[in-house]
């Protein structure tokens, strides 16, 4: 007795079968457009237009004693990461501020953000002057002056009054809560 098998592939099988045709690898960047818009994992609140910003000196800003943004806090890391870093002038850009629906690690949430979701820490810096102060933690990701993306994260602290900012190793195994709040570049449509 023979089983014709093909009735059994469903979704997968018709997948694989329309993926690996003439058209094969634009459908299959397709499906993943449309996997990322079911996945879940963000729901987007809504988009920050920013100036250009001129060349960003991290340590004149990222200081207990600016009377601009207030901070009360820096993790060894941002320390040793961003703390010296001096960035060139950027253009004006659109931040999209996003929820975290549920906890996650940082590599599906940068796998969800996509291609080009890194901000500088010049536009993270224009960002803390308009966040809520109200608890929530903000994620970015950012390169390091190692050349490395670090995942940047801000809380306002309301017992100093201050921002409390760390970087994380984006392979680390600690979950961000859901309810954090990511920021990222909006690319262009």
């Amino acid at each position: 007795m023979s089983i014709d098998v093909s009735a059994l592939k469903g979704p997968l099988g018709e997948l694989m079968d329309q993926c690996s045709g003439p058209n094969g690898e634009a459908r299959f960047e397709e499906f993943k457009l449309w996997l990322k818009k079911v996945s879940g994992l963000f729901k987007h609140l809504r988009d920050v237009a920013l100036g250009p910003i001129s060349e960003f000196k991290a340590a004149e800003k990222f200081t207990k004693s600016n009377s601009e943004v207030k901070f009360c806090d820096f993790g060894g890391n941002f320390k040793k990461l961003f703390l010296n870093l001096v960035e060139a002038p950027v253009s004006a850009a659109t931040i999209s501020v996003s929820k975290l629906l549920k906890n996650s690690l940082d590599a599906p949430i940068r796998t969800e953000l996509g291609d080009g979701h890194v901000i500088t820490l010049g536009q993270f810096y224009e960002m803390l002057k308009v966040l809520p102060k109200d608890g929530t933690w903000f994620i970015a990701y950012i390169v390091g002056n190692d050349g490395n993306v670090w995942a940047v994260d801000a809380g306002w602290r309301s017992f100093d009054e201050g921002w409390s900012v760390g970087a994380d190793s984006v392979d680390g195994q600690d979950e961000w809560r859901a309810g954090s709040q990511v920021l990222s570049r909006k690319l262009a449509a």
